[in-house]
């Protein structure tokens, strides 16, 4: 049996967690992501995304019909055509788009969560400074202080 550990519980929860997102535009970056399975046995990954104060996430099915959307988001990001060539979704590994910059268009749900329903590029934003290697920056499930 999993414990729960009250000293991490917080005192304000709100049932349904509430939309801290207005509908609209909000420039936001890439903070992690996580690799997962739709129910439907697709692999897909989710890009966790933040404007500094509120969280959101993005998912992206991994199949041959549906990487353009992954792609599209990708370029908006920032990458470029030599960063595509570096790119392998099958990877698992989705660093390369942390720490960049990108402006989503947010709406409210029929269940009342935000949701992101497009993004474009934010002109005049600049890359990632590079690193020798960047470090993938998962978000596992059982983490005590995952971000989302």
């Amino acid at each position: 049996m999993a414990k729960m550990d009250y000293d991490k519980a917080k005192d304000d929860y709100q049932e349904g967690g509430g939309n801290r997102w207005e509908n609209g535009k909000h420039r936001v970056s890439v903070v992690g992501f996580k690799n997962f399975c739709y129910n439907t046995g697709t692999a897909g990954v989710e890009v966790h995304l933040t404007d500094g104060e509120n969280k959101i996430k993005a998912s992206f099915p991994l199949t041959e019909k549906a990487l353009w959307k992954l792609a599209s988001f990708a370029k908006a990001a920032g990458l470029t055509k030599a960063d595509f060539g570096k790119y392998d979704t099958d990877s698992e590994d989705h660093s390369i788009l942390l720490h960049r910059s990108i402006e989503i268009d947010v709406v409210e749900n029929e269940k009342g969560y935000a949701e992101v329903i497009g993004w474009s590029k934010i002109e005049g934003a600049a890359a990632p400074a590079p690193t020798k290697k960047a470090k993938p920056v998962v978000v596992e499930e059982d983490d005590d202080e995952a971000p989302f």
